[in-house]
């Protein structure tokens, strides 16, 4: 399944990593099968009120702000599990460009499952982590 949302990467069979969607393509998702939104974006970065229009599409949601990097902590990562864990799939998550949620993905494989560095941050790349990956990098474990 290829999503209509920008810097869509496919993580899984049941996980997608996106851009900000529009209204549209929301709607577009949930035709197309996705069930959750999993919104890293900070209140003032929605160009709409996502919240309401996931409701009215019937879609379940969860708005988790990730800033950065410095975001991308333990309890976070756990937040992130957890919400991933519960939710039913196929899930949308996504910040303004995929880069935050290919790293939250970095961190959560680091930080919570035990995942190597390099590993880890593999694993964000197929989510999405690009420009982000030094700034990811040095948060987690201090540039080694």
């Amino acid at each position: 399944m290829s999503l209509p949302v920008s810097a869509c990467h496919q993580f899984s069979d049941t996980l997608y990593c996106a851009g900000q969607p529009s209204a549209a393509e929301l709607a577009a998702c949930r035709d197309q099968g996705v069930k959750t939104v999993i919104n890293l974006t900070l209140s003032k970065e929605q160009p709409f009120d996502e919240a309401a229009e996931a409701k009215a599409l019937g879609l379940g949601y969860h708005h988790l702000p990730i800033a950065g990097p410095l975001d991308m902590n333990p309890a976070n990562c756990q937040a992130l599990k957890a919400l991933l864990a519960e939710a039913q799939g196929p899930v949308l998550l996504h910040c303004g460009t995929a880069n935050r949620a290919g790293g939250m993905l970095a961190a959560l494989a680091y930080h919570c499952d035990g995942q190597p560095l390099d590993q880890a941050l593999a694993l964000g790349r197929k989510g999405g982590l690009t420009q982000l990956e030094g700034a990811v990098r040095q948060c987690l474990c201090g540039g080694e």
